[in-house]
């Protein structure tokens, strides 16, 4: 039985089908006889038949090679640093290599933990192309967008250590009992040192419920630390305003009645918080999108080098500076989406009462959400005819001053 029966046309690769193509094409172009009627014996029509064969041969094996759906679900759960693929949709139809590689692609950056993020289809669909995916074989089906949350770690279980029973004892007689020996004091389990005070007083001034602080003491004031409050009582004081880095206290211990000098006490203090650094290198002007960031926690020594600590404040934001993989974003480098570019031709709004007026014109300059610039009005080119209006949404404008428009 012959190849042809057998359908292996559409499974070879590429290369040897046109290999044999064009081997049996030459064949026919030196062998071509003469027919009965002294005429060529349909050259041709064999030539064009196969490369019509070829054709379709080339379109259906590469066609039938990567098709598949990927299913969004409405909810997803993810526990890395990362929003794959994987997390959020199932993927179907795929071969096993290909399946694979679609799964590690990173789709949005994870929350932080105890929230949740949306990623949207358009998320997805933006990292399928980055990720040189042929988006004309693969279907997108399901929600429009999947609400990924991150749950806090579950809390271990405290480990209770069963005393046993102790046993009675009786008294002895009376005639038995000799003096009566002193009785010692035994240490409170609940009393506390100086140094829990001080680490209390510092939790206290840097208040801030998402970070973590680490808190370390000089060994010169070590012995002073240990001093317990039934026996003494403290007052402290903060030397300077500093709360993070090296901070200076002054302690003041008064023990049985009697006022103690004033010890020096000096503190390392550090902040650990989440803050938002980029996953990947981002360009000067491009827009940020989720996959281009991540959470990262980072330690702090001052409050003002904090950076943006809110995913949600980032995106859909430009970036007013290049900004290397890994690097944290600052506040003063992110700038907003202009809605209006210069020269755009925008709608122009005008609201007085409950009567709404719209008209076209020629933004001047470009303008986010909320900002003001000036429109030229359509056909005119005067100086007079700009008016200032404010940006309310993509290509549009609203005139918020009518008194403007009455007088030109």
């Amino acid at each position: 039985m012959s190849r042809m029966q057998h359908g292996c046309w559409l499974v070879e690769t590429v290369p040897q089908l046109w290999h044999r193509l064009w081997h049996r094409l030459w064949h026919r172009r030196l062998a071509g006889g003469l027919s009965r009627a002294g005429r060529p014996c349909h050259r041709k029509f064999w030539d064009r038949f196969l490369v019509s064969l070829a054709f379709a041969a080339t379109v259906t094996s590469t066609s039938s090679a990567i098709g598949g759906e990927i299913r969004i679900w409405p909810t997803a759960v993810v526990t890395g640093d990362a929003v794959t693929l994987a997390d959020v949709a199932d993927l179907q139809g795929f071969d096993f290599a290909s399946k694979q590689q679609l799964s590690g692609i990173v789709v949005h950056a994870a929350p932080r933990v105890g929230s949740g993020v949306l990623v949207r289809i358009a998320d997805i669909r933006g990292a399928l192309a980055e990720a040189d995916a042929n988006l004309a074989s693969i279907r997108l089906l399901g929600s429009a967008r999947c609400k990924v949350s991150k749950p806090r770690p579950p809390r271990e279980p405290r480990t209770t250590i069963k005393r046993p029973l102790a046993r009675r004892v009786k008294p002895p007689p009376l005639k038995q009992q000799q003096t009566k020996q002193p009785i010692k004091k035994q240490p409170n389990a609940k009393s506390r040192t100086l140094e829990s005070l001080l680490r209390q007083y510092i939790s206290a001034r840097v208040s801030d419920p998402d970070a973590k602080l680490e808190i370390r003491f000089s060994p010169a004031g070590e012995h002073i630390l240990r001093l317990s409050t039934e026996e003494h009582r403290f007052k402290i004081r903060a030397a300077s305003d500093r709360r993070l880095g090296f901070v200076s206290f002054e302690v003041d211990g008064i023990h049985e009645g009697r006022r103690a000098r004033a010890e020096p006490i000096v503190a390392e203090v550090q902040l650990v918080k989440e803050v938002v650094v980029a996953r990947r290198p981002i360009n000067r002007g491009k827009t940020i999108e989720g996959r281009d960031l991540k959470l990262e926690e980072h330690r702090f020594t001052d409050l003002e080098s904090i950076g943006v600590t809110d995913l949600a404040a980032v995106l859909g934001q430009q970036s007013g500076q290049f900004v290397r993989s890994g690097e944290m974003l600052r506040p003063e480098w992110l700038r907003a989406r202009p809605l209006v570019r210069r020269g755009e031709m925008v709608t122009i709004w005008v609201r007085q009462g409950g009567v709404e007026i719209n008209t076209v014109g020629k933004a001047q300059q470009p303008g986010a959400l909320g900002e003001a610039i000036e429109v030229r009005r359509g056909g005119t080119r005067r100086k007079q005819d700009l008016i200032d209006a404010v940006v309310t949404g993509p290509g549009t404008v609203t005139v918020t001053d009518v008194r403007q428009l009455a007088s030109r």
